[in-house]
């Protein structure tokens, strides 16, 4: 069996493709009577869309790592 992860796109990225943000999109799995509770599918990166209405400064902050500094301008 193979289990495949995807991210649904939003309604104004249609032909979105989410292969690069994914260590692995499709694991192969025997489906029987074991457990199987150690499948993770790891998402290693995101896309993030900023709409401002004046250009600022701000950071994002992640789980153990440094904050990134982030100039965002007006609009999306």
């Amino acid at each position: 069996m193979h289990l495949e992860v995807k991210n649904g796109p939003s309604s104004d990225l249609l032909d979105w493709d989410d292969d690069w943000c994914w260590e692995r999109k499709v694991i192969d799995v025997n489906v029987g009577v074991f457990d199987h509770s150690e499948i993770m599918f790891i998402q290693k990166v995101y896309w993030l869309r900023i709409m401002s209405i004046h250009p600022m400064s701000s950071y994002i902050v992640q789980p153990n790592k440094e904050p990134m500094n982030l100039l965002i301008k007006k609009g999306w």
